[in-house]
């Protein structure tokens, strides 16, 4: 993983720059994942318990977890 940033997306879908994760720089996506969790956001889970990440091949090949913050 070369950088992470996270990003977040309201009602309106527009998109917001949240943080830079550096946690995440250099390393693999489950250290994101815990990195995501650590700053109180959630995401859903694939029914083995893993994180449901997509793949966008028409973006760049850019992996996408779909976050929220837990009300």
């Amino acid at each position: 993983m070369a950088s992470c940033e996270l990003w977040t997306g309201d009602f309106d879908v527009l998109w917001t720059h949240r943080a830079n994760l550096p946690t995440a720089l250099g390393h693999t996506m489950f250290d994101l994942e815990r990195s995501v969790v650590t700053v109180g956001y959630i995401y859903a889970l694939t029914p083995s318990g893993r994180a449901r990440w997509r793949y966008d091949p028409e973006h760049g090949g850019i992996h996408w977890l779909d976050i929220a913050k837990p009300w």
